[in-house]
């Protein structure tokens, strides 16, 4: 028996008491707590199946194909209020007006706000005219006549 102990190293020993260990560990889990571990593995297939789900709503709504345009749309105004760029208050209204007749958004009134506040700080502070949100609108509410 004691040739036995002196042929297994320290190492050999502590490897092999950390592995039934943790073999028992993982089996006491498994026992007392086996339902809780399914909930918790359901849930996160559910929610995973919820968020991709929400995802591919978003992204085929028409919201979604509106928040897309108004980034478009912005970006195109965004060249026309180029910083220094010389124009008067008229002309920018021409080029805005035939830019925003594409917006498909301009009858949702969250989407016109947007896009009336940001043609509003940008003339402002780009291109030094001022416009009012009542100017715009009105120019909004002559392209859908």
């Amino acid at each position: 028996m004691s040739n036995l102990f002196k042929d297994i190293t320290w190492g050999q020993y502590l490897m092999a008491a950390a592995v039934l260990i943790t073999l028992y560990y993982v089996a006491v889990l498994l026992i007392y707590y086996r339902k809780e571990m399914l909930l918790r593995i359901r849930d996160r297939r559910a929610t995973k199946t919820e968020t991709d789900a929400w995802e591919e709503k978003t992204d085929d709504s028409p919201l979604g194909e509106l928040m897309v345009d108004l980034e478009g749309t912005i970006e195109d105004i965004a060249h026309m209020l180029e910083p220094g760029k010389q124009a008067t208050k008229q002309e920018l209204l021409n080029q805005l007006r035939s830019r925003v007749a594409s917006f498909g958004g301009l009858g949702r009134p969250g989407y016109r706000y947007a896009l009336n506040n940001y043609i509003i700080e940008k003339a402002r502070e780009n291109c030094g005219i001022a416009f009012s949100e009542q100017e715009l609108e009105q120019e909004w509410e002559n392209l859908s006549r």
